[in-house]
């Protein structure tokens, strides 16, 4: 989220700017910020953006953020030391793949406790399967799949609209089992599969494990067993995006040090990451942004719901 000089931010949010008379010269250098505009800050931190880089976007002090962080108790990332910020980058390029991601994942453990890297124990797979079903569409985020369920255009859900059941996979790598089970409904409904996750290393992860076939499957070889279509964060969205006058920078959060090890990662190990998401997808996560799917609906509601629906009856049409 960035504030305008004028007082307000792209969220909408009024700024209320202490007085120099009422609080005194100090004050009046400090900006003011609701609870909802601190809460976004301090949300953005715990997902991997560096304080000082949120200091300098958002002109707020340390003191400031100390406060919310005792308000509102959201874990932020630590900054890493010298040792594990080598430690991220000791894999080569020309190592087993099974041997890249464990080193890797070790390191990145030892600096995040697992806060964004993939989960390996997610929930059971379910589908919400609709009668006469086009599509099934696997999510990589609970709310995400909540959004496709609630009635939001023409007074039906986007489920409803373009006859997609759902799937959540809860942000976890999907084992040989969990494969299984999104194929096989999707044999039985003989409808094809298309997969809605972040412009993140994580998402790509976990979308590379469908198409593999489970995660041990996807750690042995790079090629895709099963047919799914990505139709989620990319470079399509952010021209869309574009084409709405919207700041892609205002609305991406600054990845950590550790995710953006995770995307080099990915690359060695999805040779058509790039491809995947396209060239401007790519150059934003190259340069250390992602770009979550509930930033882009926060941010333009009714015409993503509109836009999406489109998007899903042309996968479905391919």
């Amino acid at each position: 989220m960035s504030f305008s000089s004028s007082g307000t931010s792209d969220r909408g949010i009024s700024l209320r700017s202490p007085t120099r008379a009422a609080l005194g010269w100090y004050a009046a250098l400090v900006r003011a910020f609701t609870d909802e505009q601190a809460f976004w800050i301090v949300s953005d931190a715990a997902h991997g953006a560096s304080v000082a880089s949120l200091m300098k976007k958002h002109g707020f002090t340390r003191a400031q953020f100390a406060k919310w962080k005792k308000k509102w108790p959201i874990r932020v990332m630590p900054e890493p030391t010298c040792a594990q910020l080598n430690a991220l980058w000791a894999w080569r390029p020309n190592w087993s793949r099974a041997r890249i991601w464990e080193t890797y994942r070790r390191a990145a453990e030892m600096i995040e406790e697992g806060w964004s890297l993939p989960a390996f124990d997610g929930p059971n797979v379910h589908v919400k399967a609709v009668t006469e079903a086009r599509s099934l569409v696997v999510c990589d985020k609970h709310v995400v799949a909540c959004w496709l369920n609630q009635r939001n255009v023409e007074e039906r859900s986007i489920a409803e609209v373009t006859r997609s059941s759902i799937s959540c996979v809860g942000g976890a790598l999907l084992t040989r089992e969990k494969v299984e089970a999104i194929t096989s409904y999707a044999r039985h409904a003989k409808v094809p599969i298309a997969f809605l996750g972040d412009l993140d290393p994580s998402a790509l992860h976990v979308f590379a494990t469908l198409r593999a076939g489970g995660r041990e499957e996807f750690l042995r070889s790079s090629r895709p067993r099963v047919d799914a279509t990505w139709i989620g964060t990319d470079s399509k969205w952010i021209a869309w995006l574009e084409r709405r006058s919207i700041d892609i920078r205002s609305i991406a959060v600054e990845m950590h040090e550790a995710q953006r090890a995770h995307w080099k990662v990915m690359q060695a190990l999805m040779p058509d990451a790039r491809a995947l998401i396209g060239r401007r997808a790519s150059k934003l996560l190259d340069e250390g942004w992602q770009l979550d799917i509930d930033m882009i609906m926060a941010h333009t509601r009714e015409p993503f719901m509109h836009a999406l629906v489109r998007r899903l009856q042309r996968s479905q049409a391919a």
